[in-house]
Formats: C-alpha cells, structure tokens, sequence
C-alpha cells in the first residue's frame, strides 16, 4: 500500500454511478409515495369528517356486521341514536340488542335470522331505549353479504332516528 490512489476502470466507474443513481431514484421513490400516500390520508379524513357531519345532518347512522364473528361496527351517528359513548370493546349483537325496546326484540331477532336463512336484507322499524330511559323510534335498513359459496357472511346497514316522523303522525 503505497498511499497512491488507485485508478478504476471505466466500466467500474460507469457502475458505481449507476449505483448512485438508483440510490437516488430509490429515495425519490419513497418519498413520492411517501407524499402520495401522506395526500391520500388527507383525502380519507376529510371523506371520514364529511360523511360524519351528514349523518348528524340527517340522523343516519351506519353499521355492519360480520356474521362468523357477531362483530359490529358503528359510525358515530349510530352511537348517538343509541345513546352510547363509544368505547374500547368490541361491539357484538348482544350490545345492540340490549339496546332495542324489549317488546320489539323478538320481531327485529326475527327479521334479522330470516335475512340470514334467505340470504337477503331486510327493513324493520322498532325502538331504542337509550341508557337515560329515553325512547327513540327507528328505521333499519340492512343488504346481506354474502361469501363466495352464496352463503350470508355479513350485513352493511343504516339506521335512522324517524322519532320525529312518528311524534308528527
């Protein structure tokens, strides 16, 4: 070692540049799609926040369901109807039936096993007894899933506050 630089070849040259480069390009890459996505979480917020304020517009909740695992999943519009804070704990069916008025559990059991059976959705209208006592008359809609055997897996539905509507007649 004689503390000489030591000359390379071109074609040495030439790769190590071209490593460079795709360093480079690998780097602007990420951040590309680091930017792209960083925009497309920006995008779903807003999408999240606008769908939020027109359920409380309108009094519309949304929610869907996993039939396998009884999970459910509430939009915040349905937690108010229902008068619940949300909370850390998996929602199931026993929380929402809890929350249907015990004279109207049997026919909303009923209609929501006969979707099930019949691989279709269905519409009920019954009451909610918030935690306070106080009573809140609805309208469900619900549309069957159903898995790739044809076989219900799921239901995605709204629930909506017709208190109002039925206070008026």
């Amino acid at each position: 070692d004689s503390g000489q630089p030591v000359e390379m070849s071109g074609s040495l040259n030439i790769f190590l540049i071209f490593l460079g480069l795709l360093a480079v390009a690998a780097i602007l890459h990420r951040f590309g799609a680091s930017r792209r996505l960083e925009e497309t979480r920006k995008r779903y917020e807003a999408l999240a926040a606008q769908l939020s304020t027109a359920q409380s517009i309108t009094h519309i909740g949304s929610w869907d369901q996993d039939i396998e695992t009884d999970h459910i999943n509430w939009s915040d519009e349905t937690y108010r109807i229902f008068g619940y804070e949300r909370g850390p704990g998996q929602l199931t069916g026993k929380y929402f039936i809890d929350g249907v008025h015990p004279d109207d559990r049997k026919r909303v059991l009923t209609v929501w096993s006969d979707g099930v059976k019949n691989g279709t959705g269905y519409t009920v209208e019954h009451r909610v007894v918030q935690p306070g006592g106080t009573i809140r008359h609805v309208r469900e809609i619900a549309e069957i899933q159903l898995g790739r055997d044809g076989e219900a897996v799921g239901f995605v539905g709204t629930v909506q506050d017709i208190t109002d509507e039925i206070r008026a007649d």
